[in-house]
């Protein structure tokens, strides 16, 4: 059995807003995949777990999800894009077309590129699995990640300088791919695998993939993962 321990700074959770950073969106909780340990999920050979309290793989039918939830905790925030600069942005979307829209207009640009997390060759909820191969799918760079959380329902914030990885996963000798997002800011990164069926934006047209051997070449090429110069 994998146990997972998670201890992250207060201001983390008060970035996201109402949560969809650290905590799952669909399901309101923390994310058992969390962790501020930048490198976990590019060392190979980790181990972790994927809660059945993720709704990893489960969608949850229109009304039967945390839709209403989080409209209620966004209308007690009085959110103003124009004028909040502490939090980041996020809205409850109903479809994808929408999602894609409010993306275009969260970065400023009509050429997005969009990412749909896949859905896994096997159900790998509960499994112990290993990080057996890694691979770069985003540098760090300004996104907008959706969440869906109904069918056809998203909740989507735009969120500062995060990475995604894939990892790929063999439990039962067959790969399954996972994403992973981490989002680097201060005082510590956080990083949690996404749901299945979230989807990511960037303007980024040029996706580099390959191993992560690079990430322990030197740390020049670490510090710039980091944006340091």
């Amino acid at each position: 059995t994998v146990t997972f321990l998670v201890a992250l700074a207060a201001n983390v959770e008060q970035a996201a807003g109402w949560g969809t950073a650290t905590r799952g969106a669909r399901t309101m909780q923390d994310y058992s995949t969390l962790t501020n340990d930048y490198m976990y999920y590019k060392t190979l050979g980790n181990k972790f777990q994927i809660s059945p309290k993720d709704s990893f793989d489960f969608t949850p039918a229109l009304g039967y999800g945390s839709v209403q939830q989080l409209k209620d905790m966004q209308d007690k925030e009085t959110y103003q894009l124009e004028a909040n600069k502490e939090k980041e942005p996020h809205k409850i979307i109903s479809g994808s077309e929408e999602a894609a829209l409010w993306a275009e207009f969260m970065l400023q640009n009509t050429m997005l590129d969009k990412y749909e997390v896949p859905r896994p060759n096997e159900s790998l909820v509960a499994k112990e699995l290993s990080v057996d191969e890694v691979e770069l799918l985003l540098r760090p760079q300004d996104c907008v990640l959706c969440h869906e959380v109904e069918t056809e329902t998203f909740a989507c914030h735009r969120t500062d300088n995060v990475e995604i990885t894939k990892v790929i996963v063999h439990p039962e000798g067959k790969p399954s791919t996972l994403w992973v997002a981490c989002h680097i800011i201060e005082p510590e990164p956080f990083c949690h695998v996404l749901n299945v069926n979230d989807v990511v934006y960037s303007v980024q047209s040029e996706m580099p993939t390959g191993n992560m051997h690079y990430y322990e070449e030197s740390d020049e090429v670490q510090n710039s993962l980091w944006g340091h110069q």
